[in-house]
């Protein structure tokens, strides 16, 4: 599911979610932002202080912003279309609710081939805290309801850990925000 049917509303979640990934961006970055979305605000917002990034998601058109940004048109089932070691920072910001959990490894474990040996995921997602009240919030039409039909998965804390740890990335931090209905996470890559 893609950015493309999110209202005001969606927006200024998404906002909050972005305000709490930007301080973990900073100028040496070489970022994937995977499943960046129709409106790639994390890059748009970033793009004065990184040294490059790549939007990846299917809403997008292939496009380059001067020399600081590409958007990539691209629908993820196995594999990554980039070298190994390419990226220190990769964000999943409200992404990895809409997979599986077999699904959710088998994408960390390409990351994992893409990203450089102490790179870092940053990755938000949706708490099982949220689950009722953001389906309410869906039938109410206050939220994309299309969005919100696509979730897999409300990932817990655990589950982040339990996955974080099988694929032999460390847990540098963990928070919750929006009064606890979302997470984020970042994840330090391991060889």
């Amino acid at each position: 599911m893609g950015t493309r049917s999110f209202n005001i509303i969606d927006k200024i979640i998404a906002y909050y979610r972005l305000k709490r990934i930007e301080k973990y961006i900073n100028g040496d970055d070489i970022i994937l932002d995977f499943g960046c979305g129709h409106h790639y605000l994390l890059l748009k917002k970033m793009k004065n202080k990184i040294r490059f990034g790549i939007g990846l998601d299917y809403e997008v058109e292939n496009k380059k912003e001067g020399n600081k940004i590409e958007l990539i048109n691209y629908r993820y089932t196995d594999r990554l279309p980039f070298e190994k070691n390419y990226f220190n920072k990769v964000i999943l910001m409200a992404v990895i609710e809409h997979f599986t959990i077999n699904n959710l490894v088998k994408l960390l474990n390409e990351i994992k081939r893409v990203l450089r040996n102490g790179g870092r995921v940053v990755l938000t997602t949706p708490t099982p805290k949220s689950k009722s009240l953001l389906e309410l919030l869906s039938r109410l039409h206050i939220i994309s309801g299309e969005e919100i039909a696509d979730h897999k998965k409300y990932y817990a804390k655990e589950d982040i850990f339990i996955i974080a740890k099988k694929l032999g990335f460390s847990i540098e931090e963990y928070g919750t925000f929006q009064m606890g209905l979302n997470s984020i996470a970042v994840l330090v890559n391991h060889r």
